[in-house]
């Protein structure tokens, strides 16, 4: 409230601040002997955010109707870089900042496989708020935890989307803005939403405006990859591994997981979205 009311300052700027105050309770309250294990500071692990005196409220479910209403907005207004990044996110599981970093080079349709890993990207390529707070003195990429390094299964809904976007070189950001650079999470952010509020999908009033919007995010898409996959009755472990969800011990078990097993289990993944919006496109 203190950041967002008196400081002024952005949402997405605050949930830094709060990220880092997470992380240092954590790492303090390990130290103190207060948390049992390994320094969920260190490990990325969250259980140790349980303990704090207010719980943060989890995203709502969202529907197969209510993502292809959204899609179908967007077909509407011919843009056909929201609908596949919609359908990278609900077919994958990505991460938005995932996507923003992710490199033609890292799909690999001969094995059904896009690959997140460890990366240097040419440091004038990346946007400059990413370069500060996404990239490592030395110019590396590296995925969020440990087990952000992963691989994705690339489904028949991918392999559809993938086919109509034309991408470039190995080296080639998967997907560019107008201007051929990084695509700005915020910019793109405001477009689901406003699709959003055309399809009337989680509509609400603004607190201070009173005008019409919807509280979807990009991440709550990402929650809606792991409810499909268990619809889909894909094991809890498997679709830990390929969320690239921090660690735990039957996870670390499980990071072991022969590949083609990992890929014959996603096969029967299902996210619910409209094949024929995907033939659109």
């Amino acid at each position: 409230r203190h950041l967002r009311d008196e400081r002024k300052i952005s949402s997405a700027t605050a949930n830094h601040y709060i990220t880092g105050i997470h992380n240092f309770w954590g790492f303090a309250a390990f130290k103190r002997g207060v948390v049992a294990g390994n320094n969920p500071a260190a490990t990325g692990r969250q259980a140790v955010l349980d303990k704090l005196p207010s719980q943060a409220v989890p995203p709502p479910t969202i529907y197969p109707d209510q993502i292809n209403a959204v899609i179908d907005v967007a077909l509407s207004h011919c843009d056909r870089q929201a609908v596949n990044l919609i359908v990278f996110v609900c077919e994958g599981g990505f991460r938005f900042q995932e996507l923003q970093f992710l490199q033609v080079g890292d799909i690999h349709l001969g094995r059904r496989e896009i690959l997140l890993d460890i990366t240097r990207p040419d440091p004038k390529r990346v946007r400059p708020e990413l370069c500060r707070r996404c990239m490592t003195a030395e110019g590396y990429w590296v995925p969020k935890t440990r087990a952000s390094r992963r691989p994705v299964h690339v489904t028949d809904r991918l392999v559809k989307v993938i086919g109509t976007m034309g991408l470039g070189d190995a080296s080639d950001w998967v997907f560019l803005n107008e201007a051929g650079n990084q695509i700005a999470e915020n910019k793109m952010l405001y477009r689901l939403r406003r699709y959003a509020v055309e399809a009337r999908v989680w509509i609400t009033k603004h607190p201070k405006t009173g005008k019409t919007c919807s509280l979807i995010r990009w991440h709550w898409l990402r929650h809606y990859h792991r409810t499909r996959a268990h619809v889909s009755k894909i094991r809890r472990e498997v679709s830990k591994l390929a969320m690239g969800h921090a660690a735990d011990g039957i996870h670390d078990h499980y990071r072991g997981l022969d590949l083609a097993a990992f890929h014959d289990e996603f096969a029967k993944f299902d996210s619910g979205i409209d094949d024929r919006f995907l033939t659109s496109t």
